[in-house]
């Protein structure tokens, strides 16, 4: 999705802060920090897993969308119910 969905919808996308967690990192300790983290936080470890938090209470999902959408039309809208309004 990253390669071939991203890029189409990067108004949407422009209107989120990304940070990646990656729980397959080489070193085993962040590796299972993350994914704890990840369970506490979506209550699954799927692969890919996207979560919207609000950056005052970062350990709150928001929405979480769970797997790959080939055609972008279900994560598009995922991005637009959750987009809030830009700040002025």
């Amino acid at each position: 999705m990253e390669f071939a969905i991203f890029p189409r919808l990067a108004p949407l996308l422009d209107r989120f802060v990304e940070l990646r967690l990656h729980t397959d990192h080489r070193d085993s300790a962040k590796s299972e920090a993350f994914k704890k983290y990840q369970l506490e936080l979506t209550k699954g470890l799927g692969l890919p897993t996207y979560v919207v938090v609000d950056p005052n209470a970062p350990d709150e999902a928001i929405a979480i969308f769970f797997g790959a959408d080939r055609s972008g039309a279900k994560f598009a809208a995922f991005l637009r119910e959750h987009a809030g309004t830009p700040s002025e």
